[in-house]
């Protein structure tokens, strides 16, 4: 297949043959599509298009396993008595905020319990949690007086305080469990008003997969007297108001009337929205290269029909395929336009990201700092490193905070190494591609993001510039660590995530492939932002997103763990959020594919809406460890010398 063609829109009369937009976005259902645009699904979905030769708009496909709908519960503790003669009667209003939003909007808003300074709220709310975007909560709880909806415009409620916490606060560790979190309730004088919790659950998922067969038998010929249908077939799932919106899609076979296609595996969720009796349409295309794809027909069944007729099998496994203008035209005289057998299909189950995330996988940090002279000398105006602008962080000091925050929730301690490469650790001391930069002598890692900008900042005033550029000594640090997380999977569940900022072309790419492709079998991934105004055309190499990493021996990367994002690409209002998003955005499926290829599954969740939220006698479990032990690791870590500290407490900074 030419991996250039592009696809034609299809003909009107089919709803996966609209537009993206239209296919997506017809009828009061579309606004919800908006969030699961802006997934870190989107691209691969584009990906996945090209590589099958079937352009764009196989993109329209949608893609709903990295991003999910969260059911959100809301409860409050020891709110105050507003009422003269009774308690007060509260209510609470849920509101979100996006990282690109300039304001929260409304999510809904609770039932009002009557008379209850501890209310357990009944009101399900709902909205898409992204794990790439720096989601906020925000809570108000008034007093009810009089009618719930026009009272606050009006005056007539009793405002008893708000409280806000992050999503990732919310569906991250952070010394906690997942899915749950407490947030001190304040009036507008800042005093306490009591405690709003949260409590959330992932709406519809199933990690069930639907793994299938197709095969076709007699197909309509579109191409006429010299050739014959080249068939591909798009699964389309009934929406609510009745229209069609298409899921996915199969490979194209290449002239032949009778075809069998791959097996094919597609998410439950994806697929019908984990409703096995939810119609789905299947519709047979002839391909063209040109984009005039000739539409042959089509059949009509559900999740659970696919299922029941590939154990039945004979005849009970066979649908016609009708072409409805031919039938139209020719009445009696039709006799189908072929048919479509299901040859096999099965039921299996496949984690996702957030199967791992609400197990109580834990997402740690390490930062690597580029110190090289080509950063410029960090009191001049013009250095990427310069800290005297006005109180304006520099590009370094956006990046770490920009992804940062992102992660920081999900790291259970918060503790975090920090490393810089290409410096002088001291006066006459060599150049180090790897000292640690620590906030004292007896201190390895530093307290969250800020601490990560506490010792960058001290070591801006005290580590040389020097050079060249050489990534492979942070990598293979990272690599000794991420080894360490793998040998402790069966106690739990850790992932570390690399970030390297620099301003600069590399200087032993080799070494730093050889690298790379060595931590690909580990828990492990590496984000590279590049600041300033470089070549970073080599970057993009690192980044196998086209082409697999191969070492100087000839190994092959086992999967793709670098993104590389350049920092220019990201400006004006929004450019914290555009960065995080572009830089996180492959993250949830590099933790899917180490976990799945290693075997090893999520725990069960650490909470479920049925537990007690204040521990009352309920325990608190990561669930049993694996009953088979983790496969050995691939590869074995390189021995590693420790790295020399940077800090105020390490007299002559020696390494």
């Amino acid at each position: 297949l030419n991996p250039s063609a592009r696809t034609k829109p299809q003909p009107p009369r089919s709803a996966s043959a609209a537009t993206p937009e239209e296919a997506s976005d017809a009828g009061p259902a579309g606004h919800a599509r908006e969030g699961e645009r802006r997934t870190m699904a989107a691209a691969a979905a584009h990906g996945s298009a090209a590589a099958h030769g079937l352009g764009a708009g196989a993109a329209s496909l949608l893609r709903d396993d990295a991003s999910a709908e969260l059911e959100v519960f809301l409860a409050a503790a020891d709110l105050p008595r507003l009422d003269v003669r009774s308690e007060s009667d509260p209510f609470a209003i849920l509101y979100v905020k996006g990282g690109t939003d300039t304001e929260f909007r409304e999510v809904g808003r609770t039932n009002v319990a009557k008379d209850d300074p501890n209310p357990k709220w009944t009101t399900a709310f709902s909205f898409r949690y992204q794990f790439e975007d720096l989601q906020t909560l925000l809570v108000k709880v008034w007093d009810a007086d009089g009618d719930r909806d026009t009272g606050i415009a009006r005056g007539g409620h009793d405002y008893i305080g708000a409280g806000s916490t992050l999503v990732g606060e919310l569906m991250g560790i952070d010394g906690g469990v997942p899915g749950r979190t407490s947030v001190q309730l304040r009036d507008d004088a800042g005093r306490p008003r009591g405690i709003v919790k949260l409590f959330a659950e992932e709406k519809v998922h199933s990690s069930e997969h639907l793994v299938f067969q197709f095969s076709g038998k007699k197909l309509a010929n579109k191409d006429g007297f010299f050739g014959r249908s080249d068939p591909y077939f798009v699964i389309n799932r009934a929406r609510e108001d009745g229209s069609w919106v298409g899921v996915h899609k199969s490979e194209v076979v290449i002239n032949d009337l009778n075809p069998s296609w791959q097996r094919q595996t597609v998410s439950m969720q994806k697929l019908c929205a984990g409703d096995r009796n939810r119609p789905l349409r299947i519709e047979i295309w002839d391909y063209d290269k040109t984009g005039g794809h000739d539409y042959m027909g089509s059949c009509e069944f559900n999740a659970a029909t696919i299922l029941s007729a590939a154990r039945q099998g004979g005849a009970n496994n066979t649908f016609p395929i009708i072409e409805e203008e031919k039938k139209r035209k020719k009445g009696k005289r039709y006799k189908g336009s072929g048919a479509l057998t299901i040859v096999a299909a099965e039921l299996i189950s496949i984690p996702s990201f957030m199967d791992y995330l609400v197990g109580g996988m834990e997402l740690s940090m390490m930062v690597a700092i580029d110190f090289t002279a080509s950063n410029g000398e960090v009191n001049q105006p013009r250095s990427l490193h310069y800290l005297g602008g006005a109180g304006q962080p520099n590009q370094y000091e956006k990046a770490i905070k920009a992804v940062g925050d992102i992660l920081e929730p999900y790291d259970a301690d918060r503790q975090f190494p920090v490393f810089g490469f290409g410096g002088r650790a001291g006066p006459g001391q060599p150049v180090s591609h790897a000292f640690r930069l620590v906030p004292s002598a007896d201190v390895s890692e530093v307290q969250g993001v800020d601490g990560i900008l506490g010792v960058y900042r001290n070591a801006l005033q005290q580590v040389g510039l020097g050079g060249p550029t050489v990534f492979a000594s942070v990598i293979n640090e990272a690599t000794a660590q991420a080894a360490g997380f793998q040998t402790m999977e069966q106690e739990r569940l850790q992932y570390l995530v690399l970030l390297i900022i620099t301003d600069g072309v590399i200087n032993d790419m080799q070494n730093t492939i050889d690298s790379i492709v060595e931590a690909s079998a580990l828990p492990l991934s590496i984000i590279i932002v590049g600041v300033g105004t470089a070549d970073f055309a080599q970057m993009e190499e690192l980044d196998g997103d086209d082409q697999a990493l191969r070492s100087r021996s000839g190994r092959e990367a086992a999967r793709d763990i670098v993104q590389f994002v350049p920092f220019r690409d990201f400006t004006g209002l929004f450019q914290k959020a555009g960065l995080a998003r572009e830089v996180l955005a492959e993250l949830p499926g590099q933790v899917e594919q180490y976990y799945r290829a290693k075997g090893v599954a999520p725990r069960p969740p650490l909470y479920t809406m049925g537990s007690s939220f204040e521990g009352g006698g309920a325990s608190v479990s990561a669930g049993p460890a694996p009953s088979a032990p983790p496969p050995a690791p691939v590869t074995t870590p390189r021995a590693t010398v420790a790295a020399p500290a940077i800090g105020p407490s390490a007299p002559g900074f020696s390494s």
